[in-house]
């Protein structure tokens, strides 16, 4: 009864470490940005204070910023994310 207990416990850890791994994945999406005066593609958890985000239509914006330039732009809440569409 423990050993069962104990491949039942080390085999959900496993599955919970998995599935961490995947989720943190999905959330990372590759996103354009400018950084060190050169345009580069990086992952969304990769962003840092200073990197302009490029932003074109249907973009979701990856993390909280300053809108910097844009023309006819208009924001709507979807989902918890703020979605930019050109006017």
């Amino acid at each position: 009864m423990v050993l069962v207990t104990f491949v039942g416990a080390g085999n959900n850890y496993s599955k919970e470490k998995k599935f961490r791994e995947l989720d943190k994945q999905k959330e990372s999406k590759p996103v354009e940005v400018v950084r060190d005066g050169r345009e580069t593609e990086i992952a969304s958890d990769e962003l840092l204070v200073g990197d302009v985000v490029l932003l074109r239509t249907g973009d979701r914006i990856p993390a909280d910023g300053l809108y910097i330039n844009g023309r006819g732009t208009s924001g709507k809440y979807t989902s918890l994310s703020l979605s930019l569409s050109l006017v």
